[in-house]
Formats: C-alpha cells, structure tokens, sequence
C-alpha cells in the first residue's frame, strides 16, 4: 500500500500564485513536487532515509 503525501488546494493556490510572478519557464514536475513536499511512499515509510543513498528495489 502507498501513502500519498499531498498538499492542500489553498497550497497549491499560493505556489501558483508566487510562480506567476516570476517571469520564468515552470519547473519540472519533480521540482514541483519537491516544493510542494509531494510524495509518494510504500506504507511504513517514514521518509527519514538518506536521499543520496539510491532506493533499492523492495525497499
């Protein structure tokens, strides 16, 4: 099973807001997800794992 870590509609809202004022391309979608803390997980993940350290499969 998976847990969705997912922003609010009213965060979202603001982070559309702040980026249209910044005349620039959007972001990519996994720098999206970074700002906006949006992820996905394996159940019991608490998220606490070192991110350079690669994700081995299963785990």
């Amino acid at each position: 099973m998976y847990r969705i870590n997912q922003p609010s509609k009213q965060e979202v809202r603001a982070w559309l807001l702040q980026r249209r004022a910044v005349s620039r391309p959007p972001p990519d979608v996994e720098q999206i997800r970074r700002e906006l803390a949006w992820s996905v997980m394996a159940e019991g993940d608490d998220g606490n794992r070192d991110p350079a350290q690669p994700r081995l499969a299963g785990n």
